[in-house]
């Protein structure tokens, strides 16, 4: 009894490392939030107990929720427990966890070739933040036009920009990095860079079309629009969650302490995580079933995953 205890308590310690990892963004991105709430819910799987999908499906709620924005997390978890038929529970949980990692990662490869074939028209291009898909998008279009230039933001307060930078570098991209605040006259004026196309990823499609993403994401959008650029979103389908989405998406806080670990102790800070892109500033989203209209998403979803409808 008491190994069975020992044992339980570890995998929950594992469990609840993974909770405070995300939470805190050590676990960075839509896809890796998602990937770790799977890691939870394969460490639930292996706890001692005689209800083990009550403790998977809590597990996964848990996780999936730790932040606002991620319905990617959302959907890996519905997929999982829509999977299960009660023969095996454990070993089709297990099967199923893995079975989503590879529609991802298929989800992926498809996003990548439709974005060089849409990118490769255009010198520069403009990306903020750190978004996994996007980033193996560029280096894609990068290794077929050795020509192409990448403008990317710092992105405070966090500097994810910073590893989307080194990622680049590290694969022989052309990379300029500006400040967050530089944007916007950097996309409108090309006495810098003749910016032709925006690229972000997202974390969540509003089922209207609407984008969230990381804060700062609003202006550049803007920008593109006075500037005349496209702006392109690319995005898995399965980011989009129809079934919680009856109003505008919530908005993540932050802790002021991530804008300034020392402020005078009267200030306020407020530190948005996200931002919402209207779908009337996306010239395209980019996904596995193609490059999509705003209208066109909610129906590709169930088309390409049925098991969301």
């Amino acid at each position: 009894m008491q190994e069975k205890e020992q044992d339980n308590k570890v995998i929950r310690e594992q469990i609840q490392k993974l909770e405070e990892d995300i939470g805190s963004v050590e676990v960075q991105g839509a896809t890796n939030v998602a990937l770790a709430t799977l890691e939870g819910m394969r460490l639930a799987a292996q706890l001692k107990t005689e209800n083990l999908l009550e403790e998977v499906e809590t597990v996964g709620y848990s996780l999936s929720h730790t932040r606002d924005n991620e319905p990617l997390a959302r959907n890996a978890v519905r997929f999982v427990l829509s999977s299960i038929k009660g023969n095996n529970v454990l070993a089709e949980i297990l099967s199923s966890i893995e079975e989503f990692k590879v529609i991802l990662d298929q989800a992926k490869s498809k996003i990548k070739e439709y974005a060089v074939e849409e990118l490769d028209q255009y010198e520069v291009i403009l990306t903020h933040c750190h978004s996994s898909t996007s980033t193996q998008a560029l280096i894609a279009l990068a290794r077929r036009k050795p020509s192409l230039k990448i403008v990317a933001t710092e992105t405070r307060p966090l500097y994810q920009g910073r590893r989307t930078a080194k990622e680049l570098v590290k694969a022989g991209v052309d990379v300029t990095m500006i400040v967050d605040s530089a944007s916007a006259s950097f996309i409108v004026d090309d006495r810098y860079l003749p910016v032709g196309a925006v690229v972000i990823g997202c974390d969540e499609i509003h089922k209207g079309g609407a984008v969230v993403n990381k804060v700062g994401s609003y202006q550049i959008a803007l920008a593109a629009k006075q500037g005349n650029d496209k702006l392109y979103v690319l995005t898995t389908l399965l980011k989009l969650d129809p079934k919680t989405q009856e109003a505008l998406p919530s908005i993540e806080m932050r802790p002021a302490r991530e804008v300034w670990e020392q402020a005078p102790e009267d200030l306020n800070i407020i530190n948005p995580a996200f931002e919402i892109i209207p779908a009337k500033l996306v010239t395209g989203y980019i996904t596995e079933a193609g490059v999509l209209s705003a209208n066109e998403l909610e129906k590709a979803l169930y088309e390409k995953y049925s098991w969301t409808d």
